[in-house]
């Protein structure tokens, strides 16, 4: 997920900057509002992290229609605003040379085509969306198959794998779509 940040005290760039990037963002950091406000109408990002309110109307005015995410005049919680960014569907990813562009339905891995079928797109947008948390296979079924959850199906699993392939370096043991045994899946971009 690319991320705009709007900020111009350099101490809380640095620190949220370091926290979206140890979380598997990529940032890129404006520290005064000409080049902040040009970035955003120019470049295409999936959020704005906006440290100076102040810019807010400025930036709809320029008819920037990327959420933005305001941090607010009280001390930044890290947790909630990573909570925050996650709960925006992200419309490109990057991780370990893999780029996605969801809108376009492109993969690339280390800058090579990869074609994905409708399905394996959905489940990994959906796993990318639900990163770090633990996805209950029951769930994936529901929500990406739209199949009753007490349906019993290899597919999940086929469906992960293919994945692996495709987008892991070596499958043993997965390093981005994890199994968690169980449980069900987990997406960690580290």
């Amino acid at each position: 997920m690319r991320v705009l940040l709007l900020a111009d005290e350099p101490a809380l760039v640095t620190t949220i900057s370091d926290l979206l990037i140890r979380n598997g963002y990529t940032v890129e950091a404006a520290r005064d509002t000409e080049s902040g406000l040009h970035a955003a109408a120019e470049r295409r990002f999936d959020a704005i992290v906006l440290g100076a309110p102040e810019l807010h109307p400025d930036l709809r005015r320029q008819a920037v229609r990327t959420p933005i995410v305001m941090l607010g005049d009280k001390p930044f919680d890290p947790e909630a605003l990573l909570a925050r960014l996650k709960a925006l569907p992200a419309e490109t990813f990057e991780y370990d040379g893999v780029t996605i562009d969801f809108r376009r339905a492109e993969v690339r891995r280390d800058g090579r085509a990869v074609t994905l079928a409708g399905k394996e797109l959905q489940l990994l947008r959906y796993l990318i969306d639900n990163r770090e948390r633990i996805v209950p296979r029951e769930e994936l079924m529901r929500k990406v198959w739209e199949y009753a959850s007490d349906t019993a199906s290899r597919t999940i699993d086929t469906h992960v794998a293919w994945l692996r392939q495709k987008l892991e370096d070596t499958t043993q043991p997965p390093r981005h779509i994890q199994t968690i045994r169980g449980k069900g899946y987990r997406f960690t971009a580290r």
